[in-house]
């Protein structure tokens, strides 16, 4: 039941990390409308697969502890959920 329901996709508002040795593995905030109750937020540890297939490897709420060492910063907003 709980599948049939959770209709809502996570949209990413901001690509907060990049993987130096691979560019299609990146740390994200992001968002999911949950109607009435407002969003739910998380950082996610994304490995993209094709533009429209991903992975998420890794999701913390707080402190940064995602897997490899060589992260770059770079903080690019997207707005996927077209919030100002």
């Amino acid at each position: 039941m709980k599948l049939l329901f959770n209709t809502a996709t996570w949209k990413t508002q901001t690509v907060r990390l990049i993987n130096e040795n691979h560019t299609n593995h990146k740390v994200e905030f992001q968002m999911k409308d949950v109607g009435a109750l407002g969003y739910v937020k998380r950082n996610a540890e994304v490995y993209y697969l094709t533009d429209y297939f991903y992975v998420v490897l890794a999701e913390k709420w707080g402190e940064r502890n995602f897997l490899g060492i060589k992260w770059k910063l770079v903080n690019h907003n997207k707005n996927e959920s077209g919030l100002k």
